[in-house]
């Protein structure tokens, strides 16, 4: 995967976090284009644009910091079923979807059509044609694949096999693809994907004071009182310092 021309530069003034740092680094060294986010993923984050900061959940996080450049970015969760993020007049060239015109919700046919997709554009990739560069996210990927105590269905098993190949498989591997699956629980995703050798398992932490300093001084013009007390904090006070003890 050439994934040089992916990755946006940031701007210095404002820190990118760790497992952020993490994720790039497995990404441009070819060592891995999958990766399991777990722990702190609903949570707000600062947005080092290009433009200036934002504030954004994870999924803005990945698709505007992380992968702005990319040619098309998709999603998946139960509720929501597939949707196309960014990119849709490109996808809406794929002959299969053209046959259709719509996406599955249901876990099944849901991450087996990202798997056609995904191969079709590897295919044509392979075929000289335009390398489509792809990113595509699975939100509570343990309510697609979980972690079943006693053992897995058959379904359960088919679909956790077929989303570790979107990292695995050297077919799809050799192509700019990137997919992420978000969990909150680790131990909730299913052992085939936890395991995998393939797949890079980056932990969001919770905020610590000097992450959150710049995160109040972004908001702090926004919120005056958190910088000076307002005046009904400043009457409590001195309505309950008059009180006798």
């Amino acid at each position: 995967m050439d994934a040089s021309s992916s990755i946006p530069s940031i701007r210095p003034e404002v820190p990118m976090p760790g497992w952020a740092d993490e994720i790039i680094a497995q990404y441009l060294s070819n060592a891995s284009s999958q990766f399991i986010l777990s722990g702190n993923i609903d949570d707000r984050f600062m947005l080092p644009l290009g433009e200036g900061v934002k504030l954004g959940g994870l999924t803005d996080f990945l698709e505007q910091v992380l992968m702005p450049r990319f040619d098309i970015v998709l999603s998946y969760d139960i509720g929501n079923g597939i949707r196309i993020e960014k990119g849709g007049s490109l996808f809406e060239q794929w002959p299969a979807y053209k046959e259709r015109k719509e996406l599955p919700k249901s876990p099944r046919p849901a991450i087996e059509t990202l798997t056609h997709y995904f191969r079709y554009a590897a295919n044509l990739a392979k075929l000289g044609k335009r390398a489509l560069q792809i990113g595509c996210w699975i939100r509570a990927a343990d309510l697609v694949a979980s972690a079943m105590p006693g053992g897995h269905s058959n379904d359960v098993n088919a679909l956790a096999m077929l989303m570790r190949d979107w990292g695995a498989d050297e077919h799809l591997t050799d192509s700019p693809l990137v997919t992420c699956l978000l969990v909150e629980n680790l131990n909730d995703l299913h052992s085939l994907l936890v395991n995998s050798h393939h797949t890079t398992k980056v932990t969001i932490p919770l905020p610590t004071r000097e992450d959150l300093r710049p995160f109040f001084q972004f908001i702090a013009p926004r919120f005056p009182w958190l910088s000076r007390p307002s005046a009904r904090i400043i009457r409590r006070s001195r309505i309950r310092s008059a009180e006798p003890v």
